[in-house]
């Protein structure tokens, strides 16, 4: 299980006492907890520093942010190296 936080990404850090937390916008407000890839049937997710390709949108992607209301969601594909 996954935590989509209102942001938009998915929480990929804890907090201190243990609650998810987005760390790339501190956003601390879960919206709805995800499971698998419900919710991405046909949806497609592009790198954020440029077109790199498509990939069928993932709750396990790297940085993953849902774009509800965008032609595509966006991830980070390693691009700029993981440094």
């Amino acid at each position: 299980m996954r935590n989509l936080m209102t942001c938009g990404h998915i929480a990929t850090a804890r907090d201190e006492i243990g609650d998810p937390v987005c760390p790339i916008c501190m956003c601390w407000d879960v919206a709805k907890e995800v499971e698998g890839n419900e919710g991405l049937e046909g949806r497609v997710a592009t790198c954020c520093y440029g077109p790199h390709g498509a990939v069928p949108s993932s709750w396990e992607l790297p940085f993953f942010e849902y774009r509800p209301n965008a032609t595509c969601d966006k991830y980070y594909c390693g691009c700029y190296g993981w440094d």
